[in-house]
């Protein structure tokens, strides 16, 4: 790409994500040889962290807040602890490919840290994490 120019572009339904578009126009760009891609944060995802790399593309997204926070995760033991002390459990790593660690939602219904921890309606606290690693 040189002087801004929008090198080519593939038509989705709206309801599509754009994760899930994204490889068409990828294999149409591939023909230019891109030394790097910069891209919104709707393509910010585990999977094009890892691909485009391996293809040799340096991916260049916007700043994304961390999805926990701070001094939840615990790297030495490998767990996600809320403020007080639980343990979140590995649930699911979703298609996206975060891993995905949930509190007990009976425990979190008379905590006092509720309100720091989360906000959701489920008294249940959500933590991600990717499965190839750092996103960057």
């Amino acid at each position: 790409m040189q002087n801004g120019c929008v090198p080519g572009y593939t038509i989705h339904p709206g309801n599509e994500h754009d994760s899930r578009t994204f490889p068409a126009i990828c294999e149409r760009l591939k023909k230019y040889d891109p030394a790097l891609m910069v891209l919104d944060a709707g393509y910010k995802t585990p999977a094009r962290a890892k691909t485009l790399p391996d293809d040799g593309i340096k991916p260049v997204y916007p700043y994304r807040r961390p999805m926990t926070k701070k001094g939840f995760f615990k790297k030495h033991e490998y767990v996600y602890l809320c403020p007080n002390n639980q343990v979140l459990c590995y649930a699911t790593t979703n298609r996206e490919g975060y891993r995905e660690y949930k509190s007990d939602p009976s425990f979190c219904v008379n905590c006092p840290y509720l309100s720091q921890c989360t906000e959701s309606k489920s008294r249940q606290k959500n933590s991600h994490e990717t499965y190839w690693g750092t996103v960057p």
